[in-house]
Formats: structure tokens, C-alpha cells, sequence
């Protein structure tokens, strides 16, 4: 079955061969940053939450996957709020975890 262009997703370096290890260094650290993500999200450890956000922000960012950082970026903020919006942040976390399966799609046709 082919893959669909909305079922990847690509970084902005891709065509750039001094990335290629890079990259496959960074998506390969994905499934590691979504389980911590997630059970940081289940115990309701938002301080390591925000933590682990702004860290894939940056890297997302600095690797080329805006789209990643910007969702980071989102979860970084609710998670440090007063009044923590879980119900917000389940479902950027299921946002998180598709668009990481897009990339690391995207990663394998690369």
C-alpha cells in the first residue's frame, strides 16, 4: 500500500546530505520522547512535562519540523498554566504522537 503525502511528514533538510545522519539520529530518539511525554502527562508531572516539551521543541525546530515544534511549543505552554488544561493536552499529546509517526514515515522514504 502506498504511503499518502498527508501520512508523512518530511524535515526541511532532507534534501541536504550533511543532515542525513542527523536526522536519522533525532527521529530515532522519537518513540523515547513520546513515552516519556506521555507518562509525565499520566502522572500529571507538569513541571517535567514542560520540560520535555521545550526540549523536542528545540530539537523539532532545529531539525526542521516546524510543524513538531509548534505543537512542543503548544504543550509546553498549557502545561505550565495555574489551571493545567488536561483535557487540551490529551489531545495534543495524540497530536504529538500522529505527527512523530509522520515523520518517522517520512524518515523511511527519505
Amino acid at each position: 500500500m502506498a504511503v499518502t503525502e498527508n501520512e508523512v511528514i518530511f524535515s526541511l533538510y532532507k534534501d541536504q546530505p550533511i543532515y542525513r545522519d542527523l536526522l536519522q539520529d533525532f527521529v530515532s530518539c522519537l518513540d523515547e520522547r513520546v513515552i516519556k511525554s506521555r507518562a509525565a502527562f499520566e502522572n500529571e508531572s507538569w513541571k517535567d512535562l514542560a520540560s520535555l516539551m521545550h526540549q523536542l521543541r528545540g530539537a523539532a525546530a532545529t531539525y526542521g519540523y516546524p510543524a513538531l515544534a509548534e505543537i512542543a511549543g503548544s504543550v509546553e505552554i498549557a502545561s505550565g498554566q495555574a489551571a493545567v488544561p488536561t483535557e487540551s493536552l490529551a489531545v495534543y499529546i495524540e497530536e504529538i504522537i500522529s505527527t512523530c509517526k509522520k515523520i518517522e514515515a517520512g524518515m523511511e522514504l527519505t
